[in-house]
């Protein structure tokens, strides 16, 4: 399946990645590098959740399994900060390679958006993406 970007992204879109993984962190960079798409990374749950609050995301991807604040409690962190502010839900993905009825039910209670299965495709990122980035629609291939 081939995604056309151009086509799905109108304008600047701001994601975060939230994941102690470097190598996730990598190719997530190579899969987004577009000039319309701005990637910040953050390494930690704690961390994802300061830089969420210093804001603006169109789209978080949240992994599950961090040190210091996990992936679920970093999600919750965000919805009470979200709740507290009066503010739009921003949508979370959550990435993780467990995609047990339990650990989905755990995502979703959590507050995720969605899941994306590790380990990520390409196509499926960029319609993610494509999604949720209040363009004029989802990415198509």
């Amino acid at each position: 399946m081939i995604v056309d970007t151009e086509k799905s992204i109108a304008r600047v879109v701001n994601v975060l990645l939230v994941d102690d993984n470097e190598d996730v962190a990598v190719l997530v960079k190579q899969y987004l590098k577009d000039p319309r798409i701005a990637l910040t990374v953050a390494n930690n749950g704690r961390d994802g959740f300061e830089t969420f609050k210093n804001g603006g995301f169109d789209l978080v991807l949240m992994d599950i399994e961090m040190p210091i604040l996990d992936g679920l409690e970093a999600t919750k962190a965000i919805r009470l900060w979200e709740n507290q502010k009066d503010l739009e839900k921003t949508p979370i993905a959550a990435l993780t390679a467990r995609t047990s009825m339990e650990t989905l039910s755990e995502i979703y209670a959590a507050g995720c958006t969605q899941y994306l299965a590790k380990p990520i495709a390409k196509n499926v990122l960029l319609q993610t993406l494509g999604q949720y980035s209040k363009s004029s629609g989802p990415v198509t291939a």
